[in-house]
């Protein structure tokens, strides 16, 4: 026994000997809707590509959650505050860092930037930056310096 849906869809879509201009425009609906929902489906698909990517780059160098002493100066007990903070099972990696000002020149113009220090050997297990290396090396700058105690 043939599907309700099937049954109405069967009655509007085969045309009758005087009305085939309605059976053409209810076919040319149809593929309509079916070309527009494949459509749809694919940029969704796209932009949820996109957004996924967008997602990963920034956040392969800003943290989800950044901790700082209100007055700006810096937490003396870090790598505490590391091994406090990997104990949650949610905290997948963290690492220490350094906030300062500098200025960069050339000819024509001056611009203040921040700049981020980052520990070398920490920040290899968080993935983001050394990933993106281009020239050279990250495993260099482990080689040139350590962070003090």
């Amino acid at each position: 026994m043939p599907r309700l849906e099937n049954l109405f869809a069967s009655r509007f879509l085969k045309a009758r000997k005087s009305n085939k201009l309605l059976s053409f425009l209810s076919i040319s609906s149809v593929v309509g809707i079916m070309l527009g929902v494949t459509t749809l489906i694919t940029v969704i698909s796209v932009m949820d590509g996109f957004t996924s990517n967008l997602k990963k780059k920034f956040l392969g160098t800003n943290p989800h959650i950044l901790l700082s002493l209100a007055d700006g100066s810096g937490i003396w007990d870090w790598r505490g505050l590391i091994k406090t903070a990997e104990e949650y099972p949610e905290v997948s990696a963290a690492a220490p860092f350094i906030l300062g000002q500098a200025m960069l020149a050339n000819d024509r113009k001056v611009s203040g930037v921040i700049v981020k220090g980052l520990e070398p050997a920490t920040e290899k297990k968080l993935g983001g930056i050394p990933d993106t290396i281009t020239d050279g090396s990250f495993d260099a700058l482990s080689e040139e310096s350590e962070i003090p105690s």
